[in-house]
């Protein structure tokens, strides 16, 4: 090959005929165009075990260092850098975490696309366990979610959760079931039941993993023998999740209601709000009540062409055009305007 063909290869190909050294590897294999992933490239990386976060292995998510899983994978020693090929490859439902060579990768559950290290030999996605559980509830069979059913975990990755004791059914099983205490990180069996959806949700950190509050869900799950499946309590005039769910908001004046602690929701604009911003959320930006919660009132009022952001209280809000459906105020905060 000639050195100009090089020359008008893409900065990552593969170019092993060509005079001039391998680029440097990027921080993280996504960041490399799609064409030279699919294909196929060399890079070199330098002395040292590299920086950044690895999952997997043999066949490592795309966001992972590229260097520093190639030093996991051993195809480049830390004590001299190197020149390495790489490969891309299709996704993986799960990734296992291994320590090799000096470096821990982490285990993490499905990712859309992967990609290896042809020096290290044939990779391939991890193997799972048999009766498997799902990723989340939500993705269990009918017949599943028709009552109780049991799963196996194996080593539990990543996953949002959201509840405590009780979690919403978008929840990842596994990672609940770590936060529940019905079973290690190192996975197990489980055996999860159904619940109907609740008004909230509570956040809390368990046995190393940090849940999520969450407001109103139409279904549930929890795990038998670590929960009951109740869900929290909320006050008989728990405000709903925003003023556009508030009985005849368009014209509502003076509507009264009780925030809970940990509201959710995002919330756009500074003293008058879009009617679809969180109402909790409004008013403690507004500063009518605490994190803790409390009893709120609040107006309907015109949209605005404008509303502009602002951090209070410790709520950031964001910025937002039209909003002709209409707007509301937290009664009692100063005299609203529309932002110009």
């Amino acid at each position: 090959m000639s050195l100009r063909a090089c020359v008008a290869l893409a900065a990552f190909a593969a170019v092993t005929s060509c005079t001039r050294a391998p680029p440097a590897c990027p921080a993280s294999f996504h960041e490399l165009p799609e064409s030279v992933k699919e294909a196929g490239g060399e890079c070199s990386c330098p002395l040292g075990q590299g920086s950044g976060s690895v999952w997997g292995g043999p066949l490592y998510t795309e966001d992972s260092s590229v260097c520093r899983a190639a030093v996991h994978a051993g195809v480049v020693d830390p004590a001299k850098g190197g020149s390495v090929k790489f490969k891309g490859a299709p996704g993986c439902p799960k990734y296992k975490g291994s320590q090799q060579h000096g470096v821990q990768s982490a285990a993490w559950g499905a990712y859309p696309k992967s990609f290896g290290f042809p020096a290290a030999g044939a990779a391939a996605c991890a193997p799972g366990v048999e009766n498997e559980c799902p990723g989340r509830y939500a993705d269990a069979t009918e017949a599943q979610k028709a009552g109780p059913f049991s799963c196996s975990c194996d080593e539990v990755a990543g996953g949002s959760v959201w509840g405590s004791g009780i979690y919403t059914s978008d929840s990842a099983i596994c990672a609940a079931a770590v936060h529940a205490g019905a079973t290690k990180p190192a996975g197990g069996k489980v055996t999860v039941r159904p619940a109907p959806g609740c008004q909230k949700y509570e956040a809390a950190e368990k046995n190393g993993v940090a849940s999520a509050a969450w407001g109103p869900f139409d279904s549930s799950f929890y795990f038998e023998d670590f929960g009951s499946g109740a869900c929290p309590e909320v006050p008989a005039d728990a405000c709903p999740g925003s003023f556009q769910d508030v009985p005849g908001h368009q014209t509502a004046k003076a509507f009264s209601c009780t925030c809970t602690a940990d509201p959710t929701g995002s919330v756009w604009g500074t003293g008058v709000y879009t009617g679809d911003s969180s109402l909790c959320g409004a008013a403690i930006h507004a500063g009518a009540i605490g994190a803790q919660g409390g009893k709120i009132t609040v107006s309907a009022f015109k949209g605005c062409n404008r509303y502009v952001g602002s951090e209070r209280n410790g709520i950031t809000t964001g910025d937002w055009g039209a909003f002709p459906s209409g707007s509301f105020v937290i009664d009692g905060k100063g005299r609203p305007e529309c932002a110009k």
